[in-house]
């Protein structure tokens, strides 16, 4: 995580409110958007007989600098303005600060490390992606009526769903998919592609959608374990308590029953 510090933090969050708040992206980006969620990705992949899900490789370094400025242009800022618009929302690691651990990388890794790219934890990023995303998701929203599947994505994570012909059809999607993500500048992570019929347990963005969304098994026992271990030990600090939170309300919004339980545990701490 490349988190912007002071002032250069404080233009960001003016940049995001001031201008890339007002241009909604496509309908079918779930992520970093408002009243837009990682469980509306999913609800809309419930109860499908088969559901394929696909990673973008490297999501924000896939995004070159130039495009971020031919953003801001196609929004009617001047070349000079997009040119410094573009720049206050990028970052290039200083490979002294970065130290040793970085030789350890082989060079295409280093290479892309220290180029400009759009830096993960500064508040413009996911906003700017989004956009620069836009054309992707108009052909794959495309792809996917044309084989009468439902289609949506969370930041990297892309989802297609719908009957049982999509295990015929799963191929063609994939090789599709590829080449339209190669065309306009990403690449697909063959490591994270699955596709998963109601015979399994589908799993989308880390939520159950055979029959509603819901949360798994082992999640709730891992967080509840963790919990139980929170309450017998020492005082816990409040940042790890915060987070502790946040994954319960998540977990009470998906069931509400579970939800309570854990809830009731973390108030003991």
């Amino acid at each position: 995580i490349e988190s912007p510090k002071g002032k250069l933090k404080k233009f960001q969050r003016k940049i995001l409110s001031e201008i890339l708040n007002k241009i909604p992206p496509h309908e079918a980006a779930h992520g970093f958007t408002r009243n837009r969620s990682i469980i509306t990705h999913a609800a809309l992949h419930t109860e499908k007989d088969c559901v394929a899900s696909f990673d973008l490789k490297d999501f924000f370094h896939s995004i070159p600098p130039a495009r971020i400025a031919s953003l801001f242009r196609t929004l009617g800022y001047p070349h000079e303005v997009s040119r410094i618009l573009a720049g206050l929302c990028l970052h290039m690691p200083n490979a002294h600060y970065l130290g040793s651990p970085l030789q350890n990388f082989p060079f295409p890794r280093r290479k892309k490390i220290l180029s400009l790219h759009l830096p993960q934890g500064a508040p413009t990023s996911p906003a700017l992606a989004n956009l620069c995303a836009f054309r992707l998701d108009v052909r794959l929203k495309a792809l996917a009526q044309s084989m009468g599947l439902t289609y949506s994505r969370y930041a990297d994570d892309l989802t297609f769903s719908g009957g049982k012909d999509l295990k015929k059809q799963f191929s063609y999607l994939r090789g599709t998919l590829s080449e339209i993500a190669a065309q306009e500048g990403f690449k697909l992570n063959p490591e994270k592609t699955r596709l998963m019929t109601q015979a399994q347990r589908q799993v989308v963005t880390g939520v159950v959608v055979n029959k509603r969304p819901n949360i798994s098994r082992a999640e709730y026992d891992r967080l509840k374990a963790v919990l139980h271990q929170c309450a017998q030990g020492e005082e816990v600090d409040a940042l790890f308590k915060q987070s502790l939170r946040g994954k319960v309300e998540f977990i009470r919004a998906l069931n509400p029953k579970r939800g309570e339980k854990l809830l009731r545990l973390l108030q003991k701490l």
